[in-house]
């Protein structure tokens, strides 16, 4: 059976189901319990660490060394986490069976996804974005970002794996355009992208083992279709929703130190 298949009636199996939630449930608390030890352990130490300072009572250099100590300890901490959300964030978007359908305006979505990429990434890579037609569709915002999102991330790991200096910069063009009446949303790099051939989940990506599944199987919810490359990826919105439940969505602001938005759990680690 093909793998695609295969994954796809594993996620509609209802006992599965069940699994996959009880799986969010655990990784969100295992989370948040990383996130308190370390608040707990950082503001802690580090005021500790000040205040014996001040009295003399530790040697800076020694201070110096404790202090990086909880700096690499942040950094670990911090990546695990990242991976723990992004399964979390995988599991409720395969859970999630109806999403509600938005009119989204395609220049002001891209936009606004470049902006909140580049507010975690910072210049790790260029985001640029030409709309050659503009246009509305219908999807769910938070899927679509998964989708895409899923795909810079592979493009930034592509990237390291290869070590390929001509691969850094990494630059991005996110583009729409309406082809054969059909509209489109195009993401442009200059990375190769390579898939992961592992087939040993015990690394906790899920992301990079089934790639193409996931991406199919949220694709499938939203009714667009994928079109991967080596180095870009077409999303075609076949036929507009004739769904009367669609409704037009409202803009909301990204809030700037959101830590678990879906941009900083996709993209936070890179």
């Amino acid at each position: 059976m093909e793998k695609n298949t295969e994954f796809m009636n594993f996620c509609n199996n209802e006992y599965a189901k069940k699994l996959l939630k009880s799986f969010s449930s655990i990784v969100n608390y295992a989370e948040a319990f990383f996130k308190s030890s370390d608040d707990i352990l950082n503001e802690k130490l580090r005021a500790n660490l000040k205040n014996n300072s001040n009295d003399n009572n530790i040697p800076t250099n020694n201070s110096v060394v404790c202090i990086k100590a909880l700096d690499d300890h942040a950094n670990i901490s911090g990546h695990a986490r990242c991976i723990l959300l992004r399964i979390a964030l995988l599991c409720d978007a395969i859970l999630n069976e109806n999403p509600v359908l938005h009119q989204i305006c395609v220049s002001s979505y891209l936009k606004n996804f470049a902006s909140n990429c580049k507010r975690i990434l910072g210049n790790k890579c260029e985001i640029n974005v030409v709309c050659k037609n503009d246009f509305i569709f219908s999807s769910f915002r938070e899927l679509l970002d998964i989708i895409i999102l899923h795909f810079i991330r592979k493009a930034y790991i592509s990237a390291a794996d290869s070590k390929d200096e001509l691969a850094f910069p990494i630059k991005f063009d996110l583009s729409a355009c309406i082809i054969n009446e059909i509209p489109e949303i195009t993401i442009d790099t200059n990375v190769q992208i390579q898939d992961s051939q592992s087939d040993n989940i015990d690394i906790m990506d899920f992301f990079s083992i089934f790639s193409k599944e996931i991406t199919e199987t949220i694709a499938d919810k939203l009714g667009i279709k994928t079109e991967p490359g080596t180095k870009h990826l077409t999303i075609k919105f076949l036929a507009a929703s004739a769904d009367n439940n669609i409704i037009v969505e409202q803009s909301k602001k990204q809030l700037i130190n959101d830590g678990n938005s879906r941009f900083s759990i996709m993209l936070g680690d890179l």
